[in-house]
Protein backbone atom coordinates (compact mmCIF):
# COMPACT_ATOMS: atom_id res chain seq x y z
CA UNK A 1 0.00 0.00 0.00
CA UNK A 2 1.32 3.45 -0.88
CA UNK A 3 0.77 6.63 1.11
CA UNK A 4 1.08 9.93 -0.76
CA UNK A 5 3.53 12.26 0.97
CA UNK A 6 3.14 15.94 0.00
CA UNK A 7 6.92 16.41 0.23
CA UNK A 8 8.47 13.26 -1.27
CA UNK A 9 5.66 11.56 -3.24
CA UNK A 10 4.35 8.01 -2.85
CA UNK A 11 5.93 6.14 0.07
CA UNK A 12 5.46 2.52 1.15
CA UNK A 13 3.29 1.98 4.25
CA UNK A 14 6.20 0.20 6.03
CA UNK A 15 7.82 3.62 6.58
CA UNK A 16 4.81 4.72 8.65
CA UNK A 17 4.30 1.61 10.81
CA UNK A 18 5.17 1.37 14.50
CA UNK A 19 8.62 -0.18 14.92
CA UNK A 20 8.82 -0.17 18.73
CA UNK A 21 9.92 2.24 21.42
CA UNK A 22 11.71 5.30 20.03
CA UNK A 23 13.07 6.43 23.40
CA UNK A 24 15.72 3.74 23.81
CA UNK A 25 19.28 4.99 24.24
CA UNK A 26 21.74 4.33 21.45
CA UNK A 27 24.86 2.30 22.22
CA UNK A 28 28.00 4.35 22.86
Amino acid sequence: MLITCPYCGPRDVIEFTYQGDGNRERPQ
